[in-house]
């Protein structure tokens, strides 16, 4: 036998030996967690997110391949997402995932179920077969954050375990988390609902005696923050004249989330404060509401100012300072009324069933004078004859007496002793300088003298308020 004769024979015996020598067989044991699309980076990344728009979200794809039994997949955030420049951690409630669908094989946790990423989550369970298998996970960044504009890092670990596999050693992926946090278009507006840019109040018109000023916060400020009202000016008529702040008052009604004055408060020289947010700056919507207080005291006019509304604390999501500037004008009409009680019937006193050697009769008359003009007044009657009966009959004037009389009055009473009613006109009362609002009342008395023809006595009375 030949050289290659030999060499064949070695050859195959060779191969031989190889093919029927037992083989080792590898297991197959491995996991792949992948984002969704794949952009050549496994990292979990979130573009800018607006902290005050729609939540972000992202997918990660996870497959298992196993031949080995049973197994498990868990997730563990290893780094909760922070700002390490800032201090600042994602709070745990807006970072979340839940599963999407369901997998084909084994038990799969959190499906269509929002849950906060922290903390160590079982999320797959295999069937007893241990068969490889295919889902998908769903993280969701959810707004409004009430967190500082930046880069925020964090990092996932998902760990594929072997059950009841001595053997097999598990596997670990561990992923990047990068969110990056836009300054968000968190704006407050204040506007009027009028759409006018002047808060009006008028006295002379029932439908305008408040007006509505509406705030709106639109979107998460991110920290507490305070609107507060000032009045640069005090609110003055063209004349030079000013308004007393307790000539108009403000309530905040509809307010949810933060706290407000429920209670009429009078506008101030000061800084007042017109709302407190909740301590993450939530947004907001509520109403100011003006309303007229007491006028009583204020002189007829038209006042105007400006109100200033600023903005305080915010943590830099919105920037401090004047909001909205709205003018004011209070428009206070005149008054200057003069009421008589009893009202006189055509201006008519009489003195009924008159007999000789009766007590005196008397008849009161009050007066009240309503005013804002703040310009001196007085007060005059005009006896139009003497006191007469239907017979003809003319009392004689000296029988027929008035006295003036003070109910807290300011003035000048003219008659407060008893004087004779004459036919023609008399001043009875007199203001002070600053023609202030008064009250007083005349008391008129007959005393019938012993000669007088029985009857019924009468005379016409008016009275006039006049500007002095």
């Amino acid at each position: 036998m030949g050289i290659k004769d030999s060499m064949k024979i070695m050859i195959l015996t060779v191969a031989l030996t190889y093919l029927l020598a037992p083989q080792k067989v590898f297991a197959a044991f491995s996991l792949s967690v992948r984002p969704d699309p794949y952009l050549g980076s496994d990292d979990l990344r979130f573009e800018t997110i607006n902290p005050t728009g729609e939540p972000m979200s992202e997918v990660l794809k996870i497959e298992v391949t196993s031949d080995i039994g049973r197994y498990e997949l868990t997730q563990n955030l290893l780094t909760p997402l922070t700002n390490s420049a800032l201090g600042v951690s994602m709070p745990d409630d807006n970072f979340i995932f839940y599963a999407r669908g369901r997998a084909t094989y084994g038990i799969l946790n959190y499906i269509e179920q929002d849950t906060p990423v922290r903390g160590l989550k079982n999320i797959y369970t295999s069937n007893d077969q241990g068969t490889s298998d295919y889902f998908e996970l769903v993280y969701a960044i959810k707004t409004p954050l009430g967190i500082p504009a930046g880069l925020y890092n964090g990092r996932i670990a998902f760990v594929l375990n072997p059950i009841g596999s001595s053997t097999q050693t598990q596997i670990i992926k561990t992923l990047n988390i990068i969110a990056q946090v836009g300054m968000g278009e968190s704006a407050i507006e204040i506007t009027t609902a009028t759409g006018s840019k002047i808060i009006t109040l008028n006295s002379a018109k029932e439908n305008m005696g408040s007006f509505d000023v509406l705030v709106n916060v639109k979107g998460r400020v991110g920290s507490q923050f305070r609107i507060l009202q000032l009045l640069p000016e005090p609110v003055r008529s063209t004349e030079g004249e000013e308004l007393s702040y307790e000539a108009v008052n403000f309530v905040v009604r509809e307010a949810k989330k933060g706290i407000a004055p429920s209670q009429a408060t009078p506008l101030s020289n000061r800084m007042d404060e017109v709302y407190k947010s909740g301590l993450q700056g939530e947004s907001e919507s509520f109403i100011i509401t003006y309303n007229l207080g007491d006028l009583s005291q204020q002189k007829a006019g038209r006042y105007k100012t400006n109100i200033q509304y600023r903005l305080e604390g915010t943590g830099g999501f919105i920037k401090e300072g004047l909001i909205e500037t709205l003018g004011l004008e209070v428009e206070i009409e005149r008054k200057f009324d003069l009421t008589v009680k009893p009202e006189l019937a055509t201006g008519l006193i009489e003195f009924r069933d008159l007999k000789p050697t009766q007590p005196p009769k008397t008849y009161e008359v009050s007066f009240e004078v309503n005013t804002n003009i703040a310009k001196p007044y007085q007060v005059t009657q005009n006896v139009y004859s003497e006191l007469t009966s239907k017979e003809g009959e003319v009392m004689p004037t000296k029988y027929f007496t008035l006295r003036t009389e003070g109910l807290d009055t300011k003035g000048a009473l003219k008659f407060p002793q008893e004087t004779e009613v004459k036919k023609g006109d008399i001043v009875l009362f007199v203001s002070d300088n600053k023609g202030n609002p008064d009250k007083f009342k005349v008391i008129y008395e007959l005393t019938p003298p012993r000669d007088v023809k029985a009857g019924n006595y009468s005379t016409n009375i008016t009275y006039s308020l006049l500007e002095i």
